[in-house]
C-alpha cells in the first residue's frame, strides 16, 4: 500500500506468488513487474514475473511493459451457489462493480435478484441474492448483458450453475485408479457420479491407510461441479496424464495433492466434508490382467459402480486398446450387472483342431422378454478386437450360439484367453441384459 501525507491511499496491490506465472522465477531472485500502467484495474493479469537477465528492472522501464490496451471481453469462469439463494459469479479479469450491479440478469427458471454486491470498485467477483430459495440440484441457465470489465469491454454471457448437495455413501464412487504409474508421472484418482444429484467436491479428502489407521487426508480445496454420471479426475499432473493417455475426458481435471498409494496394494479413502465415508477401495495389484508383461501405467477400472468397491471381481485392467486407461471418461471395461437376462458357456475350454472333441465353444442364454436384439463379439485378452459373431440379431427369450475360433479375419484364433462379450437390447434401444465371460482356446504348442 502506497499513501501520500494526507494519508490517502494512493496504490494497493495485493499480491500471491502465483502472479510469476512461472515456478523457477517463483522460487526466489526475480521481482515481479507491472505490465499496463494505464490498465485501471491492474490485478493479477497484470503483473508477471521480470523477463529482464538480471532479475528485475529497479528506476528502469519494466521488462514486460506493454501499453497496449486490454479488448478481450470477460468471460464467466465459475458460478457457486450457496443456501438458501446465493449466487456468486466469478470472472477471468477485473470488472467495473458499477457494470455489475446494473447489468442485466436473466435466469431460467425464473429468478428475482433482491441484492447484488460487488465488494470493491474493480472487482473479478458479484455476488447475488434472489427473492426465491434455490431447488437442490435444480440447473438454473444464466444470461447475463452489459456486465463490463475494467476497460468497458462487454458481451453477452451465458453460464449454468445449481445448488450443490452434499453427498452420500455410493453416490460418488471411485473409479479408476493408478496407482503404479510411468516413470515421470503421479497417481490419480477418477470419480463417478453415480446418483442424480449435483455435487460440488471442494472440501471432499481423500486419505490412505498408514500405521495401522486411517491417514494422511488431503482436501480438495477447489470448486468442481460433478453432475450425474460425471466424471472429475483427482492428481497432481493432469499434463502428464493427457500426454499419455489419449483417451480422456476434456474439463474433467482437478488438481489435488494426493495420499501416497502403494503400487501393489493399499487403500483408497473418499470422505465428504463431514466426514462422513462416500467410498473405500482396498486395491491389490492382483486384481491386473494376470497375462499383462507390465502393470506400470495400467490403471485399474471399476466394472460396475453399483458392484462392491472390494471385489476383485468388479475391477479389471484398463484395454490396451484405450492405452491403458480412462480417465474422465465411460471405463474400457464397463460392464453394468443386470438381472434381465443370463448368460453362461456350456464350456469354458475349447480346442478348434478338429479332433472331434470340445472343436465349438457352445453358449446359452436366456433374456427376460421376447424381440430383443442381440450382439457378440469377442476380444482377445488385451481388450483387442478379434470377431463379431453377429450384430443386431433378433433373439429368441432362449437361445444358443457359438464360436469356432476363426477371427474376423478368417484366421485361426492363436492359443490364449479370450473373452466373449453378449449383449441384448430392446426394440427402442435401451440395454436389456449384457454379460461377459473368459473362454481359452487350447491346442498343441
Amino acid at each position: 500500500m502506497l499513501k501520500n501525507p494526507s494519508d490517502i491511499t494512493l496504490d494497493l496491490v495485493v499480491y500471491t506468488d502465483a502472479w510469476y506465472k512461472d515456478p523457477i522465477k517463483q522460487d526466489g531472485g526475480y521481482s515481479l513487474e507491472l505490465i499496463n500502467p494505464n490498465d485501471p484495474c491492474s490485478d493479477e493479469n497484470n503483473w508477471i514475473a521480470s523477463n529482464d537477465p538480471s532479475g528485475g528492472t529497479p528506476g528502469l522501464v519494466n521488462s514486460v511493459h506493454d501499453l497496449t490496451p486490454d479488448t478481450q471481453a470477460p468471460n464467466l469462469t465459475l458460478m457457486v451457489a450457496s443456501a438458501p439463494n446465493y449466487l456468486q459469479l466469478y470472472f477471468d479479469e477485473g470488472m467495473d462493480s458499477s457494470s455489475l450491479v446494473n447489468a442485466l440478469y436473466q435466469f431460467s427458471p425464473t429468478l428475482t435478484p433482491s441484492m447484488i454486491y460487488a465488494n470493491s470498485t474493480f472487482t473479478n467477483t458479484v455476488i447475488l441474492q434472489f427473492v426465491e430459495n434455490l431447488i437442490p440440484s435444480e440447473i438454473y441457465t444464466l444470461t447475463l448483458t452489459n456486465a463490463a470489465d475494467c476497460w468497458i469491454n462487454s458481451q453477452t454471457l451465458v453460464g449454468q450453475f445449481a445448488l450443490t448437495e452434499t453427498p452420500m455413501a455410493g453416490e460418488i464412487v471411485v473409479n479408476e485408479i493408478l496407482q503404479n504409474p510411468y516413470n515421470g508421472g503421479q497417481d490419480w484418482i477418477e470419480l463417478y457420479n453415480n446418483s442424480n444429484k449435483i455435487f460440488n467436491l471442494k472440501n471432499l479428502q481423500f486419505a490412505n491407510f498408514d500405521n495401522d489407521t486411517i491417514a494422511n487426508f488431503k482436501t480438495i480445496d477447489v470448486n468442481f461441479i460433478l453432475k450425474p454420471g460425471a466424471y472429475a479426475v483427482l492428481g497432481k499432473d493432469s499434463s502428464f496424464v493427457k500426454q499419455n493417455y489419449p483417451f480422456h475426458g476434456v474439463g474433467t481435471f482437478v488438481y489435488v495433492d494426493l495420499p501416497s498409494y502403494n503400487n501393489d496394494s493399499g487403500s483408497v479413502y473418499l470422505f465428504n466434508e463431514s466426514q462422513v465415508l462416500l467410498d473405500l477401495v482396498r486395491y491389490s495389484n492382483e486384481w491386473q490382467f494376470p497375462l499383462l508383461d507390465d502393470v506400470d501405467g495400467v490403471s485399474l477400472e471399476r466394472m460396475d459402480p453399483n458392484g462392491l468397491s472390494n471385489d476383485g471381481m468388479n475391477w479389471h485392467s484398463a484395454a490396451e486398446a484405450y492405452q491403458f486407461g480412462t480417465p474422465g471418461i465411460k471405463n474400457s471395461q464397463y460392464l453394468p450387472v443386470t438381472v434381465n437376462g443370463s448368460f453362461v458357456l456350456e464350456n469354458e475350454l475349447f480346442s478348434p483342431d478338429m479332433d472331434g472333441y470340445l472343436d465349438v465353444m457352445q453358449a446359452s442364454y436366456t433374456l427376460a422378454q421376447a424381440n430383443c436384439l442381440g450382439t457378440a463379439t469377442i476380444y482377445d485378452e488385451r481388450g483387442r478386437f478379434v470377431r463379431t459373431l453377429f450384430k443386431n440379431q433378433l433373439m429368441a427369450t432362449e437361445g444358443t450360439f457359438s464360436w469356432n475360433g476363426v477371427k474376423e479375419d478368417l484366421t485361426k484364433a492363436s492359443i490364449g484367453v479370450y473373452v466373449i462379450v453378449f449383449e441384448a437390447f430392446s426394440i427402442d434401444g435401451a440395454l436389456l441384459y449384457t454379460g461377459r465371460k473368459a473362454v481359452t482356446v487350447a491346442g498343441n504348442l
